[in-house]
């Protein structure tokens, strides 16, 4: 992170932006208070008094306790939200679908889809792809299975979904991808 966008940072959060909460924490030196960037206390501390620290703990190690107001080292939803999203990311292969995986989070599969573009950068129905062609991959290199029984045993409904799927992520088709493996 360059110094200008290091300085837009400090300004949002010294403008107590809800967006950056669960990023890091503030530890005001002169109070041996830590807030969450958002945090509005009655007096807004200077500037130079400002310690950042990346997480509730580390500031606490560093001999701040938490602000009453905000509740800094409550988990924040944020965090929360990641925490669902890399477990979700971890289990991808025990859903079939989309929507199966938003009720496993208790969320709606919209809700879901902004969690994944917000916290990863893909959609939930790629990662679910990926790790079904994953899967095959290892099937197709352990196994005699034919393409069609690992198509169904990963989840892919159809042969053709899967030699799609396959042939987009891997640059080739099943078949091809076994022969050179086995080469």
């Amino acid at each position: 992170m360059n110094q200008s966008d290091q300085a837009r940072l400090l300004a949002r959060a010294f403008n107590g932006e809800k967006t950056l909460d669960g990023l890091f924490v503030v530890g005001v030196h002169s109070t041996r208070i830590y807030c969450r960037p958002s945090c509005k206390p009655p007096r807004r501390p200077k500037f130079e008094h400002w310690r950042f620290y990346a997480t509730p703990l580390e500031a606490e190690q560093a001999g701040f306790r938490a602000c009453k107001l905000c509740r800094p080292n409550d988990i924040s939803p944020r965090l929360r939200q990641a925490q669902v999203v890399t477990a979700l990311l971890e289990n991808a292969l025990e859903f079939s679908s989309v929507a199966q995986m938003a009720q496993a989070a208790h969320v709606s599969p919209s809700k879901l889809y902004r969690l994944f573009k917000q916290h990863r950068g893909v959609t939930p129905a790629e990662v679910l792809n990926r790790k079904r062609i994953e899967a095959a991959c290892k099937h197709l290199e352990l196994t005699q299975k034919s393409v069609s029984e690992i198509a169904l045993e990963v989840g892919f409904n159809s042969l053709s979904a899967f030699q799609a799927n396959f042939k987009r992520l891997m640059q080739l088709p099943p078949l091809e991808y076994r022969k050179l493996q086995s080469q």
